[in-house]
């Protein structure tokens, strides 16, 4: 027996070391054997041919461009680079050239290898619009209004125009967290048709057209004819050969399925059609130092696969989400996300990934337990900044800015359990903590609101979320509400920053669903106050809103200011189950803290402050021009403060 062990460990070193490296070059030869630098291959699909063996490593020279597709057919592999110089990019682009003049600004020319539905034409190094109509400057954000839905079509008066749009794409505003494609497979007066969609669009929402020759009419906008195989693009007063224009003519550019243990390292995706790098399945998928830019889709995406890490990793201009790691099951999936920089995701209207709110965050880590996403930068959402779910999850010193400004009812951190009723289990170990939040922008173009609020949350636990401990983030600037809350329990607020949002906290509990119970709101900076209540279930079973609230949780020992207009600073919504009853109030805070009994060991500040926050792993100091200052806690700060990572402050001149 112990001969069979020492032969069999033998043996598996063995195989470890006969691993070889491979190597390509722009300048190598696909006859070569590939086994050094100077006898490299030369493209993927030498690669892609080729049956390798355990643990080889396959390396692209630095500086070199690819063309084409990378498909992983065996497990344990690297595919990484060698040289010096910039990474090299593996691109799925083609350029267009060959332009014809068809007058009214608009030139066409020929393409080939583009499918139909293209989703990526890249002018100078930026993804262009499709054409649409109207435009997205036009009235209402471009968005007409339809009166009337069902599940295949949306009826109004908008719709009455001499244009028959039989052929095209329509894009709804179907709800204000989700946008759908559609073909329209007929129009006559005012229906529009299209294939069956399992929920109907709401009422009064808006709606446009595109992927038609007829909207071409702003510059850069273009439209493909699969028929003729042409690419037609706006130039205004341009022409063509100012340019740089390319095609996507690549669906994916690293495609892995069924495998495991594959490492992904040093390599730039530039261009794809659909989802960049799309892992399906698998375990110990690791993405490490890549940059993938220009993506029809999603730039990184990893489904059903298990111990997942994408690690600093920079996604760019990712027309769906940008990092997206979501698996079903339940137990230890392991899923990270960290020191990852992701710019530009789902930020144009109608070329979103048409997948409901399952698409276009930043990122999307989620399934089972032990997901961690730390250490991001999340810039220029049109969903939501991050979107967790899970326990064992860890939410943390990630910066999200500029977010919910093509759909919203999202967040800048955001998770979810249930559609409706509350989840079946308790969850736990869920942390959100040290994080910053700046400008949730909201849209409410295309939707029937009719104020300015919109429903872009800053840090939002949304489907009965439950068990999640809150601490020590900063939340700025949000349109909506800095906290929002739908049927949650067990939900800890402590210790953070909510600054100058429209609403600084809101809980929300739906016909139907339990009511929010253990909740804690402590230490908090609360600047200014503005607490929002809505129980759509008020008699159910009976009680009063001050006896609700009151029975949430504690709302208290918190650091606030009260704005200097009208004392309206708790906003109550009560209805019965079946909707009727409506009750909607505006009480001034010594209601909440006197009739009610919140809030009565709580601090008041003036107002007047200013926030400053380091989001950044290391201590720094700040120039505070001379004065002193002094913060909610009477720390005083003459002539600047040195914030720690991750840590904000509100001061007072000259207090």
């Amino acid at each position: 027996m112990k001969v069979f062990f020492a032969i069999l460990l033998l043996f598996i070193f063995s195989a470890a070391t006969q691993a070889s490296t491979y190597y390509i070059s722009a300048t190598g030869n696909n006859s070569n054997d590939g086994l050094s630098a100077a006898t490299a291959w030369q493209t993927i699909a030498k690669v892609n041919s080729f049956n390798f063996a355990a643990n080889d490593n396959v390396l692209f020279n630095r500086g070199n461009t690819f063309y084409g597709g990378i498909i992983v057919k065996r497990s344990n592999i690297n595919y990484g680079a060698y040289g010096s110089g910039a990474k090299p990019i593996i691109s799925g682009l083609s350029t267009v050239s060959g332009w014809v003049n068809l007058g009214g600004n608009i030139w066409e020319a020929p393409v080939t290898n583009v499918k139909k539905g293209v989703n990526l034409v890249v002018r100078n190094g930026t993804p262009q619009q499709v054409g649409r109509y109207p435009n997205a400057d036009a009235a209402n954000g471009g968005y007409l209004t339809y009166t009337a839905a069902t599940n295949t079509s949306i009826t109004g008066s908008a719709l009455s125009s001499t244009t028959n749009w039989t052929g095209a794409e329509v894009a709804i505003r179907a709800s204000r967290w989700e946008i759908l494609r559609k073909l329209v497979t007929a129009h006559s007066a005012g229906v529009v048709n299209f294939a069956t969609h399992p929920v109907v669009p709401r009422v009064n929402y808006g709606y446009f057209f595109q992927r038609d020759s007829r909207t071409l009419d702003q510059d850069g906008e273009w439209w493909h004819d699969a028929t003729n195989n042409k690419l037609r693009m706006y130039f205004g007063n341009n022409s063509p050969a100012s340019y740089n224009i390319q095609i996507a003519t690549v669906d994916t550019l690293f495609r892995c399925q069924g495998l495991s243990y594959v490492t992904i390292s040093d390599i730039s995706f530039n261009g794809s059609n659909k989802g960049s790098i799309m892992i399906n399945g698998g375990i110990g998928i690791t993405a490490k130092n890549c940059d993938v830019n220009n993506s029809g889709a999603e730039a990184i995406t990893a489904m059903s696969a298990k111990d997942v890490t994408v690690d600093n990793c920079t996604a760019t201009n990712s027309l769906g989400s940008g990092i997206r790691l979501y698996n079903t099951h339940t137990g230890p999936i392991n899923l990270a996300v960290k020191n990852c920089t992701v710019t530009n995701t789902a930020y144009i209207a109608g070329m979103e990934t048409s997948n409901g709110n399952n698409s276009g965050s930043g990122i999307q880590c989620y399934g089972g337990d032990n997901v961690n996403v730390l250490n991001n930068i999340v810039t220029n959402s049109g969903y939501n900044g991050i979107w967790w779910q899970g326990n064992n999850a860890y939410i943390k010193y990630n910066l999200v800015d500029k977010y919910c400004f093509v759909r919203d009812d999202g967040g800048g951190i955001y998770t979810w359990v249930v559609s409706s009723g509350e989840p079946p289990a308790v969850n736990h170990d869920r942390w959100v903590v040290s994080n910053i939040v700046l400008h949730a922008i909201g849209q409410n173009n295309g939707t029937n609101a009719t104020t300015f609020i919109t429903s872009a949350q800053g840090l939002y636990m949304d489907g009965a979320s439950r068990y999640v401990n809150l601490d020590s983030n900063t939340i700025a600037y949000a349109n909506g509400n800095g906290y929002h809350g739908n049927g949650n329990t067990n939900i800890r607020l402590r210790n953070n920053t909510l600054f100058n949002c429209n609403n600084s906290i809101s809980f929300q509990r739906f016909a139907g669903s339990n009511p929010i119970t253990n909740i804690t709101v402590t230490k908090n900076i609360i600047y200014p106050y503005r607490f929002a209540y809505s129980n759509g279930s008020i008699n159910n079973p009976p009680t009063t809103t001050n006896a609700d609230i009151l029975a949430m949780g504690t709302l208290d020992s918190n650091y606030y200011s009260l704005r200097t207009d009208t004392d309206n600073f708790l906003h109550t919504v009560t209805t019965y189950a079946d909707g009727s009853n409506y009750q909607e109030n505006y009480r001034a805070f010594a209601y909440l803290t006197g009739t009610i009994g919140q809030e009565t060991h709580s601090t008041n500040v003036s107002m007047g402050g200013i926030l400053y926050y380091n989001a950044s792993n290391k201590p720094v100091t700040t120039s505070l021009s001379g004065y002193n200052y002094t913060d909610v806690y009477g720390n005083n700060y003459p002539g600047s403060i040195t914030l720690q990572p991750w840590k904000s402050a509100v001061l007072f001149k000259g207090r």
